[in-house]
């Protein structure tokens, strides 16, 4: 399977992390990734192919810092039972299960959905099996503490679909979420 098809119905959490497991600082900084950022990973091209974006409540957050929303005229959600401020966007407001969030989107826009972050919002999507599949960029920098990619609630199994290796030492694998693994 060519890890670079999305379907419509997808719904992809796509993301960068250090090799120590972060997807940003915690203060939500990002800029750790600027010296990674080449035109060979093909975020451009990815974000040609998604129909709307799903944002977590603290991503949205930093987005707004920036003044600026970085995903044109892609229509998306944000996870967040609170009222929204930030720059001009094509964005509503959703609350309630994964399933519920997931909808919204649905009705927001077509797909594939990407899962912008953060991880509690994508987590939860995991969990509640939403999630058609996982594309992570491994960067060869250990940010010491951050964010975490996943917060885990229990183990869930994964299948490979793919890796990529891309210069500066990135590492892109690509995963298909499946059932949760039992435990003693």
């Amino acid at each position: 399977m060519d890890a670079s098809v999305l379907t419509p119905d997808d719904v992809v959490y796509y993301l960068a992390v250090s090799l120590d497991g972060h997807l940003a600082r915690p203060d939500g900084g990002v800029d750790w990734l600027d010296p990674f950022f080449i035109p060979e990973l093909g975020f451009h091209a990815f974000l040609a192919r998604v129909g709307t974006v799903v944002i977590g409540r603290r991503t949205w957050d930093h987005i707004a810092a920036m003044g600026k929303y970085p995903y044109g005229d892609i229509p998306g959600i944000i996870a967040t039972s609170r009222k929204i401020e930030g720059p001009e966007a094509p964005v509503k407001t959703a609350e309630g299960t994964p399933a519920q969030i997931l909808d919204a989107a649905r009705k927001a826009g077509p797909g594939p959905y990407w899962v912008v972050g953060g991880a509690h919002l994508a987590t939860g999507l995991i969990d509640a099996g939403l999630i058609t599949r996982i594309d992570l960029f491994t960067v060869p920098v250990l940010i010491g503490v951050g964010r975490p990619a996943f917060i885990n609630r229990h183990d869930i199994a994964l299948d490979l679909i793919g890796t990529e290796t891309y210069p500066k030492g990135i590492v892109r694998t690509s995963w298909r979420p499946g059932p949760r693994v039992a435990t003693a």
